[in-house]
This record gives structure tokens, sequence and C-alpha cells, in this order.
């Protein structure tokens, strides 16, 4: 009885580590998924300090096109998002919301 116990907390101790370390991969992942995102969503850059080469992949890695509008006094440029972009932001936006919500942490 004493050796079932035993493997039993072994076994659960086991897991515990598991867990443990399932939760730091995932916060690796989430927090590593979060730069990329900030960095393409250009808040962690300044898109006029790239080079015209970087700010043609930066467009064509996020946009899909662009919609301009040519009004009697004024140009208005509409992005639309390329559906990858679009897709992977959405993605990230859900594995951030269960993360937050079971760790308890806030989102920054």
């Amino acid at each position: 009885m004493q050796q079932e116990q035993a493997r039993i907390k072994h076994e659960q101790s086991e897991v515990e580590r598991w867990q443990l370390s399932a939760r730091v991969q995932v916060d690796d992942v989430v927090q590593a998924l979060d730069e990329a995102l900030r960095l393409i969503d250009g808040t962690s850059i300044g898109y006029d300090d790239l080079s015209e080469q970087e700010r043609r992949l930066l467009n064509l890695a996020i946009f899909d096109d662009f919609l301009i509008e040519e009004d009697t006094d004024r140009l208005t440029i509409q992005p639309q998002r390329e559906e990858t972009y679009v897709v992977l932001r959405q993605f990230a936006d859900e594995v951030m919301a269960r993360t937050d919500g079971a760790s308890g942490r806030q989102r920054r």
C-alpha cells in the first residue's frame, strides 16, 4: 500500500512538473508571437526609419491592397490587411485571451 502511494505521489509530481513546463513554453510562445505581431503592426519600429526595401517588404507582409479614395479636397488611403496577417492576429488574440484567463496575468 505504501509503495502504491509513493508511486502515485511520484507520478503526480511528474504531472505537475510537465504542466509547469508546458505553461512556461506557452508563455514563451505567446511572448514571441506578441513581439512579432507588435513588430509587424509597426508599434515597435519607426516606419520612417526603415529603408525603402524594408518598407516594401513590411507592406507586402501585412497588406493585400490599398484602397485610395480621392475627394475634392483630400485623399484617403485605406489599407486592406493580408489574409494571413488577419488569421495570425485572430489566432494570437485567442491564444493570449486563453492564456491570460488561465494564468490570471495581465495582458501587455
